[in-house]
């Protein structure tokens, strides 16, 4: 039996953010944001994450304030054919909260 289940997963910061001007680029090919503390990377992973997420008719997207961190997220329903699967992903949700308290 197939149930529709939505997974949700983002990884949050408080490191400088984001402006909204550079969060435009940040999905499109070569879109490099440039700052004075980072300077590395092409372009290239979250254009292919994008790419990925959406194969699965999922959104990828940011919420970022600039000097007050970023949260990267994405969404995406999925057909799962047993509940096994759904409690297995349930049991590590509660390991990685162990893992990471707040």
């Amino acid at each position: 039996m197939l149930t529709r289940n939505r997974l949700e997963i983002s990884v949050k910061d408080t490191g400088i953010g984001i402006s909204k001007e550079d969060q435009g680029k940040l999905f499109k090919l070569f879109g490099k944001i440039s700052n004075e503390q980072n300077t590395s990377g092409i372009g290239f992973g979250l254009y292919l994450s994008k790419k990925i997420v959406s194969q699965f008719n999922g959104i990828i997207d940011v919420v970022s304030t600039k000097g007050e961190g970023s949260e990267f997220y994405f969404k995406t329903s999925l057909e799962l054919e047993n509940s096994q699967i759904v409690q297995e992903c349930q049991s590590h949700q509660l390991k990685i909260k162990e893992m990471f308290p707040r």
